[in-house]
């Protein structure tokens, strides 16, 4: 679904399911009753999921911006600024924004700017590079799908607005999500394993504390398709940092190169003896046959600091074992069979 901005004196479009339908409204349209339909519309809420809030708390928020309501998949709130924001992404929220006051040159689209992970699913910035430009006016409406960075450029002097948050994060169970990460290790291992998976927010958190030495990640509900692996536990050290980094906006080389020298100078353990890695994906997950959809597994050996003289090995990718990252602290053999036809 694209951006889509609209003005009061136009018309309103309601999105549903990615496609928009235009509806005419009045110029000024009332906030309340503006709120009231386009969260039943986006939301589809039912009876029992129903917020009544009352207009003094609506008329206080004018002036003392905060969450009016929320749940489990929404927010509404109201927003207030007199200057000129962080460049943000929501990775698991369409945020919906009613200008009640004020205007603003806002940016959507293009590349954040020195972006970090400040909470699972959101990134801020110092700007955006690139980007459409609008200028947001008393009366508009803007619509902003997940995933798509946004950032209010310039406020000439005060903008108001009430913002909906439509999560669309879609985590499985505990239960589904625990026997899906366990397939990545062998049979034998399965039963004892601890798995990590995510919480109804997508934050990581352990799903299943087990007793023996196998960590199974469970799949990501942030990416398409399934991904989960298994490890020995030794490695949890080395694998949290990365997660951390990750976090932080650290990616390929340079996040590979920060645990290294942490490993190299004592600061972060990773064991010096091979451990294995599996790694397990596939199209989607088959609850009655308990099986990935198009599975493909593979299996990484870290073993810190190999070389091709050490091991035998060589660095040349193939089908066939070779050596990733030779001489490095998080040098590991790759075992990547040819994926079934």
């Amino acid at each position: 679904m694209s951006l889509s901005v609209w003005k009061s004196t136009l018309s309103m479009a309601v999105c549903i399911d990615h496609s928009i339908t235009i509806a005419p409204v009045p110029t000024i349209i009332n906030a309340m009753k503006f709120f009231t339909f386009f969260l039943a519309a986006s939301l589809s809420l039912s009876a029992a999921d129903v917020a009544y809030v009352p207009k003094e708390k609506v008329a206080a928020a004018m002036t003392k911006p905060g969450v009016i309501t929320s749940g489990p998949d929404h927010k509404v709130s109201m927003s207030r600024r007199e200057g000129p924001g962080k460049a943000e992404v929501h990775l698991d929220e369409t945020d919906v924004f009613y200008i009640v006051e004020g205007s603003a040159t806002f940016v959507t689209g293009g590349k954040v700017l020195e972006g970090r992970t400040t909470r699972p699913g959101q990134i801020l910035g110092t700007g955006i590079e690139g980007g459409d430009t609008q200028q947001l006016a008393t009366g508009d409406v803007i619509v902003i799908p997940r995933g798509t960075p946004h950032w209010f450029k310039e406020v000439p002097e005060l903008v108001v607005y009430y913002v909906v948050k439509a999560v669309t994060l879609n985590v499985p169970p505990a239960e589904e999500q625990i026997s899906t990460a366990i397939l990545a290790a062998p049979e034998d291992r399965r039963a004892d394993a601890t798995v990590l998976g995510y919480d109804p927010q997508g934050a990581m958190v352990t799903l299943r504390k087990g007793s023996g030495d196998m960590l199974c990640l469970g799949d990501n509900p942030r990416v398409t398709g399934i991904n989960v692996a298994c490890y020995h536990k030794d490695l949890e050290p080395f694998m949290a940092r990365g997660r951390e980094l990750s976090a932080q906006g650290f990616s390929g080389s340079a996040r590979h190169e920060k645990r290294w020298k942490e490993v190299d100078d004592g600061k972060l353990e990773m064991p010096r003896e091979p451990r294995l890695l599996y790694v397990l994906t596939g199209k989607g997950y088959d609850a009655a046959a308990g099986a990935l959809r198009e599975s493909y597994i593979r299996w990484v050996v870290y073993s810190a600091y190999a070389t091709p003289e050490s091991t035998g090995l060589t660095t040349e990718p193939s089908s066939a074992p070779w050596l990733m990252y030779p001489g490095k602290a998080g040098a590991h053999i790759m075992f990547s069979p040819p994926r079934p036809k």
